[in-house]
Formats: C-alpha cells, structure tokens, sequence
C-alpha cells in the first residue's frame, strides 16, 4: 500500500516551493519610463498674421505640456501661441510629463521690433486700464454672483437656476478681494483680504485648505494675498482669461480660467467652470474698485401663502420648467381658490420656478 501521506507531504511541499517562485518572481508595478530629452524639444515660427505672434510646438504630442513663454505669460497645450509687444529676448521653457516624470527644455527667441497694436487690443485696455486697474465684485447689484447650466440654456451666458441678490454674501470673503490686471508683463495681483468664499464641494481642498463654514452659506477659506502672478488672454470663439498661482476670482469652484461674457469701462461680466461638476456653470460681476453701480429697482416681494386669486405673481422659470395659472380643478379640498399655480418641472438637473417672498 502507498504511503499516502508522504505522497501528501510531498505535494503540499512542491506546491510551496512553486508558490514561493512565483511570488519571488513577480515583477514589481512601474508608472512607465518618463519623458527623454528629446520629448521636451520644441520648435516655433512666428505666425503668418504678426512677426510678434510666436507659434510653438512641442516635439511629443502625446506628453502634457506646460509652457513659460519668458514675458509674464505661461500656457498649456502641445500647441499654443504666445504674444510679444515689446522687442527683446525672451527665454522659452516647455515642461513635459507623464506618470514617469517630466523633462524641460529651454530656448531664447528674439523679438526685433516692438508693435503697439498688440497693446492696443481694446480688451488690454479695458481690463488694464492702459496700465494697471483694480476691480471689484459688484457686490450692490443683483445678479453679481449666480450658477446656471452646463452648458448654457436657452438664457444664454446667464445664471439662470441662482443669482445673489445685494449684498446677499456679505461676510463670505467674497467682497474684500481685489483683482488687479497690469500691463506691463501683464501683471496680476490678487488681494484676498485674508480670505475667499469657496463653493462648499472645494471646501478643504489644497491650496485652500483652511476652510470653515460661511454665514452665508457654503465655505470661508483664509489665505493671503497672491501677488506677482500673471494673467493670460486667449482669443478664440470663447475669449477667456487664465490665471496663474493660486490667483483665482470670485467663488472658488476648482478653476482659473475665465470666459469674458461682457466687458466695458465699468463691468466685467465672467462665466466659468466647476472642476467637480461639468453641468454648473458660475458667473461673477465685477466693477472698478470704488465704482459704485446702479442696484435697479427693489424687486417685488410677496407674502405666504398666495391665493392666485388676488395676487399673481410672476414667476422666472429656470431648467426648461413653465408654470400656468388656471382654474382650480377640485376645490372642496383643503384649498378653495378659484385659480391655482399648475407647474410642469423642466428636464435639467436645477429646475423650478423663482419669485421673491416678503422676510
């Protein structure tokens, strides 16, 4: 008869020594092999609208690319452009990386002319000054802050679902900031006052990480003034303004880069993103520091609760949502008015009807 448990023994033990080479030979996890030189080479022509219009390329379009064009102005993309009025040398530094690493490379590109058109673009004026301007959250307006859809509605480039009323966020840290767009090396400064306002889903989120809840709802963050960083415009079918740093305006929602809506002498109306939820769209207002804007009419307010019989109030539907008023179909119930509100509830994630009541 066999020994079966030495057979048993054996095999426990061959299974062992399999296991042991098999762990010993597993091959350890790699982020991948990071950028080479050659990745973070470039190359770049001025375009064929303005010898002052550099146009760059980067070597691996694959990699993502940070730019530092030399002159105040930094940039993302494997393509991208960059704007020189002023004549001189400028140093170039193309950053790339993966989740290996990263790599640089550096080149000098010399401007030979200075071109005052470059300067002269009416919104480099307008949002500067001609030189260096300070704005301002219009804080006395109604609709100086608000969120609306993602992408728009029918309204438009409009905060159709919210809109603060005057003064509504007082106390957030909202209207001490200050934004100062310069000129020169186009310059900006951010002056926080020594706190923001933060939407409450980037509440504790680096680089604003000491947060505590707001009077007015969602969340304070206290940081200091971000000064020396830089603005960039980008013209296109959206005109945009990117910041750099830990410079940002208005409600902290994850995002720098800014779509101008409107500007004049005495308004900058901005549209922007929220990095954790693609479907909101935030909007800010903002004024020359000290201007002081007309807040229009005192809505009108009403009372509960409301008869429809003698009141009917205009409500502003928002999120595709339309209200009628009509005849009450069944008053033997707990409400006896001739006429009710009958509402249909739109099909967008914010939704419903708004009208100001009495405190």
């Amino acid at each position: 008869m066999k020994n079966t448990s030495s057979f048993w023994r054996h095999g426990w033990a061959f299974a062992a020594l399999a296991l042991l080479v098999a762990v010993g030979c597993k091959k350890e996890p790699s982020l991948g092999d990071p950028p080479t030189a050659e990745d973070a080479e470039f190359t770049f022509m001025p375009s064929a609208t303005n010898p002052n219009i550099i146009e760059f390329t980067a070597n691996n379009s694959t990699l993502q690319a940070t730019w530092d064009f030399g002159n105040g102005q930094t940039g993302e993309g494997t393509t991208i452009s960059a704007t020189y009025p002023f004549a001189g040398t400028y140093t170039v530094t193309l950053t790339v990386q993966n989740s290996g690493g990263s790599a640089s490379s550096s080149q000098d590109i010399v401007i030979a002319y200075d071109d005052p058109s470059l300067v002269s673009n009416p919104i480099y004026a307008l949002l500067t000054g001609g030189s260096s301007k300070t704005w301002a959250v219009d804080s006395v307006r109604p609709g100086h802050m608000g969120v609306g859809p993602n992408p728009s509605g029918a309204a438009g480039d409009y905060p159709e679902w919210w809109a603060a009323g005057s003064n509504e966020k007082s106390g957030a840290g909202l209207y001490n900031d200050r934004y100062t767009f310069k000129l020169n090396g186009f310059g900006f400064d951010h002056v926080t006052g020594g706190d923001i306002y933060v939407q409450g889903e980037h509440a504790g989120d680096a680089p604003y990480t000491d947060t505590t809840a707001s009077p007015v709802g969602d969340f304070t963050a206290f940081i200091g003034d971000q000064l020396g960083e830089t603005w960039t415009l980008n013209e296109g079918a959206d005109t945009t303004i990117t910041l750099s740093g830990n410079a940002m305006i208005g409600f902290w929602t994850g995002v720098r880069t800014y779509k101008i809506v409107h500007i004049d002498s005495n308004e900058v109306f901005l549209r922007y993103t929220d990095s954790k939820n693609a479907n909101l769209a935030w909007y800010i207002r903002l004024v020359p520091e000290g201007f002081v804007s007309d807040p229009g009419p005192a809505p009108t307010t009403f009372s509960l609760p409301i008869d429809f019989e003698t009141v009917q109030p205009t409500f502003t539907p928002f999120g595709n949502s339309n209200y009628a008023i009509v005849n009450n179909p069944d008053a033997s119930g707990s409400n006896t008015s001739a006429t009710v509100l009958e509402t249909q509830h739109g099909n967008e994630t914010w939704a419903g009807l708004f009208v100001d009541q009495t405190d």
